[in-house]
């Protein structure tokens, strides 16, 4: 529930979720130990889905992961070691960190690699919303390299249905891993990766299209 956006979106997420019996929210502060324990201890949980931090039994990246790598599509099996920002770097450690928790301790885990997220609801920096807003004000739209990079985006509802897909399946050790060939996407320990994208990649010329279209005005384009 921190402030790096608008917290009052975050209380409306919350406002629809309470209307469900079996929803339970907590504000805690992941760093306070004593307070996640003894949560712990009091719902027992059997799986647990970390969208918020460092590394958990379920722990969701990013497709920056990747970094300069120019094979597509993007697949769990290629080399993740080339990073080309630290905010993907940071995602590659955290990969890292969960594997070791899974050899040292036997916890399955899954780490999910998710394409560009879009939907309702979503979070406002994102450049769906923020064209949007842009082309809704009459607001230039500041556009790079011509409007020709592509991203692969991800409707939410495809995502929750990885999510539940990998819940009901935890991970498990590969039995052919191999270290003088490693597959990155596997391991010894019940340990396991997967995308969740479409293979669609889209320019950013035609998703400024699509909103014009949708919003029935033209963006200026910077």
């Amino acid at each position: 529930m921190n402030e790096y956006y608008d917290v009052n979106l975050k209380r409306a997420r919350l406002d629809r979720l309470n209307g469900f019996a079996n929803f339970r929210f907590e504000h805690v502060d992941l760093t306070e130990r004593d307070r996640i324990s003894a949560l712990f201890l009091s719902t027992a949980p059997g799986i647990v889905v970390n969208l918020a931090a460092q590394a958990g039994v379920r722990y969701s990246l990013s497709s920056s992961i990747y970094g300069g790598s120019t094979r597509m599509p993007f697949s769990v099996h290629d080399s993740a070691d080339h990073p080309l920002s630290l905010y993907a770097a940071s995602k590659k450690a955290n990969e890292l960190m969960a594997h070791t928790y899974s050899h040292l301790f036997g916890t399955p885990t899954t780490g999910l690699r998710f394409f560009t997220v879009y939907g309702p609801w979503g979070r406002p920096d994102m450049a769906l919303f923020i064209f949007t807003r842009a082309i809704l004000a009459g607001e230039p739209i500041d556009v790079f390299n011509h409007g020709s990079m592509q991203r692969d985006f991800t409707y939410i509802d495809d995502i929750v249905e990885g999510l539940v897909r990998v819940m009901q399946r935890p991970a498990t050790a590969n039995p052919e891993w191999r270290s003088a060939a490693p597959d990155p996407a596997t391991s010894s320990a019940p340990f396991r990766i997967h995308n969740i994208g479409g293979n669609s990649p889209v320019q950013l010329n035609r998703l400024i299209e699509v909103l014009e279209d949708a919003l029935g005005r033209k963006a200026i384009r910077n």
